[in-house]
Order: C-alpha cells, then structure tokens, then sequence
C-alpha cells in the first residue's frame, strides 16, 4: 500500500505552477490562486480516489512539532531548535503531513523572506501556528500570505507582506477559522490588504494602507469576517467591503478609506 509523502513539495509545486513570478495586477493574481485551488481540488480527488481504492494512505502527525526559521539558517537543518534553524518559512510548512491531528508551531526569526506563505489543503483535529513579531511591526517580511482550503483553525501572528502587485493577506475556502493578528500591508498596491473568500476569518491589531484602487479588506462568496481590535489604516480606496452574502462584523477603529464602507450583492457590514 503506498504513502502520500511526508514532503508536500510536490503538492506546493502545483500550486506554484499556476502562480506567475511577475503578477501585473489584482485580478490576475486572485484568478491565478483560484486557478491553482481548482488544481489542489482535482488532486485531492484523484488522492480521494486512491484512498478508497486502497492503493493509498494519508500520512498525519503523531505529536506536537514545534520548527524554527531564521535568515541565517540552512533547509538542510532539521529546523527543530532555535540553532538549527530552516532558511525558508515554506520549508517548513512542506514538511507536514496532510492530516494535521496535533498542534504545529513555526517560530520565525526576524528579517526578510522573499517567498509566500502557502498552506493548502491540512486537514484534521489539531492546528497550524504561525508567530512572527508580537505587535504590529516591519520586522517579519514575506510577498504574501495564502491560506487555501485548511480544514483546521490557522494563527498567523506578525507579518508584513511586500508585493505591490498581489493581495497582502488571501483566504480560500478555509470553512475553520483563520486568525490574523499584528499583520501589516501598508505599501502602494493595487490589491487588497486581505481578501478573504468563502471562508471565516478573524482579523485583530492589524494594518492596511495605501491601496489606492483596492480595498483594505474585502470579504465575498458568503465569507465570514470578525474585524476588531484596532484595525488600521489609511489611504485605501475602500476600508471594509462585503460582497456576495458575506458579512463583516466590526468592533473597535477600523481600516479607512475614501469609501469607508460599501456592501453590495447581499453583502453587510455590522
């Protein structure tokens, strides 16, 4: 009986295929993920497939994982204490399983990742911890942040996201809750500081500015967003915008912008 590998290098590979390495705008960039998402969905059909057939077994964690990724460190490292550490924060994440039935924390290290952090498809009874800085600093640099289809809750503590030609922080058919908090995307973009599609997200402590044709957050296909605790931001087109029956519920100062709020398509905010 054969194994879905350890490593989900492969899995990310697909994804990375459909995702161009110059994105000229927003829209090209959402479709490209939501492109790559349909290429995870046909996958996970054919592992499905294989699993019932029984000519495949999914691999799932047996204990609490802790990993450690710092500029200075190596992917040939174990990553599993702070001297030795991996290079990549995606290294790090490829080494899970699919199943995720324990607590997985990645501590990061200060400085810049010229890479996205992508999670596709985890799945099970445990949870996904990613901590950067503890407040909201231009410490801990990535691109962006994609969180696509996780069937388990996601914290993501603490980054500030680069590009100034994709959307900061995405969430994708994520039905479990995903936290942002301390989270930052404040240079000139056309994109959205979050864009959170079919999914429940919590966003707290973070800041969106400058997205000067885009919304700071926007929320659609029936999403599910808690913006609280001092969200901030300026300079963006729109600050909060509910489409295509989601709803934003608000608490606290928000993002701004020259349209504060707009729902449309059955959409609210409250």
């Amino acid at each position: 009986m054969s194994q879905l590998p350890m490593d989900r290098t492969r899995l990310n590979a697909a994804i990375a295929n459909q995702q161009p390495s110059l994105i000229l705008s927003s829209q090209a960039n959402r479709e490209a993920h939501i492109e790559a998402a349909d290429t995870i969905d046909l996958l996970y059909l054919q592992f499905q497939n294989a699993i019932l057939t029984g000519s495949l077994t999914l691999l799932k964690t047996t204990a609490n994982i802790t990993y450690y990724v710092a500029t200075t460190g190596s992917d040939t490292n174990d990553g599993l204490s702070v001297g030795s550490p991996l290079k990549n924060i995606q290294t790090a994440i490829n080494k899970l399983p699919q199943i995720i039935n324990h607590t997985i924390i990645i501590n990061v290290a200060a400085g810049t990742y010229p890479e996205t952090i992508s999670l596709n498809g985890f799945m099970g009874q445990g949870q996904i911890i990613i901590n950067g800085a503890t407040s909201l600093a231009a410490t801990h640099n990535v691109n962006d942040v994609f969180v696509n289809k996780v069937q388990i809750p996601v914290n993501i503590t603490g980054f500030n996201c680069a590009s100034t030609t994709s959307d900061g922080f995405t969430a994708i058919g994520c039905g479990i809750e995903v936290a942002f908090a301390y989270c930052r995307s404040v240079q000139t973009s056309v994109g959205n500081g979050f864009y959170v599609f079919s999914s429940r997200v919590v966003i707290s402590g973070s800041q969106v500015a400058n997205r000067t044709t885009g919304n700071a957050l926007l929320a659609a296909e029936l999403s599910f967003v808690f913006s609280a605790d001092q969200t901030t931001g300026s300079g963006n087109s729109t600050g909060l915008q509910a489409a295509s029956g989601s709803t934003i519920r608000k608490s606290g100062t928000q993002f701004s912008g020259t349209t504060a709020e707009f729902a449309q398509t059955g959409g609210k905010i409250e």
